[in-house]
């Protein structure tokens, strides 16, 4: 269900397949340290593990949620929407 109403001939866009993105945090740090990135590196992020990751689609930042496990694979409970 949208939660706005929906122009006429709407249907035709809803099987467009968008690309979607869980972003966990960023990171900055110089090239040097970059290329010294191997096999079993850790990349410290600017999140902490409690806060909500952030789900992107089409590079637009929709809703925050919080990382489950589900059977093995990573999922999102979407606690928040974006303003719109």
């Amino acid at each position: 269900m949208l939660p706005f109403p929906a122009p006429k001939n709407f249907d035709l866009l809803l099987d467009v397949e968008m690309p979607v993105t869980v972003s966990f945090g960023r990171a900055h740090m110089p090239l040097k340290d970059v290329l010294k990135l191997t096999t079993g590196s850790i990349l410290e992020l600017d999140r902490t593990i409690s806060e909500p990751v952030e789900v992107i689609v089409n590079n637009c930042a929709i809703a925050r949620g919080e990382v489950l496990v589900v059977e093995g694979n990573f999922g999102v409970l979407r606690a928040r929407s974006a303003s719109l």
